[in-house]
């Protein structure tokens, strides 16, 4: 099938889902490897939270409501940093099995909106398959950063947040959209 005759859901689900995928497989990595991360960093982060603690201590030597707002959003990042550093040891695992997951899952759902992208049959399958997995995942991930972090983890969650209505949104037009273009290959 030529370009033109290509619907226009087919390319915008595919080049979203393929941005969602890689940024997805990008993360896993990244999550995968933050424990290890954080250990050999934890001088250098240590160091950060004395700063912000000592421009904290000088902005409220001044006494000035106006740096109030300031300060409290320095008080609220050096308490968000220290709860990520002394995560429980549970969640450091977690983090390691969410992170291979989120490779593997992502890389599929790549695979998925590539084959959708090309007007293969299966692509339609794959993705059916791909997207609650992801959804799912995401849905995990923000319940066990909330338990480990509070609303900390919410905060640290919010682009898993956005991504798996993206994604909801995704399942539904691929439920609702015409398929015609991928029939033609039945037989």
């Amino acid at each position: 099938m030529n370009t033109q005759r290509k619907p226009g859901w087919v390319t915008f689900v595919a080049v979203v889902g393929i941005i969602l995928s890689g940024f997805g497989a990008l993360g896993g990595v990244q999550e995968a490897m933050s424990p290890l991360m954080f250990e050999h960093q934890k001088q250098q982060y240590d160091q950060v939270i004395k700063e912000f603690g000592t421009i904290t201590e000088e902005l409220e030597r001044y006494n000035d409501p106006a740096n109030q707002g300031v300060i409290n959003f320095m008080k609220w990042f050096v308490n968000a940093f220290e709860k990520m550093l002394n995560m429980p040891d549970w969640y450091k695992t977690w983090m390691v099995i969410s992170g291979v997951l989120a490779m593997a899952i992502n890389g599929f759902y790549m695979f998925g909106a590539i084959a959708l992208m090309q007007l293969k049959p299966q692509a339609i399958r794959y993705l059916f398959i791909a997207l609650p997995l992801s959804i799912s995942l995401g849905v995990a991930r923000t319940f066990f950063a909330y338990s480990a972090f509070d609303d900390t983890g919410l905060f640290f969650m919010s682009g898993t947040m956005a991504a798996i209505v993206i994604e909801i949104i995704l399942l539904l037009i691929l439920i609702k959209a015409d398929k015609a273009p991928y029939r033609q290959f039945e037989a």
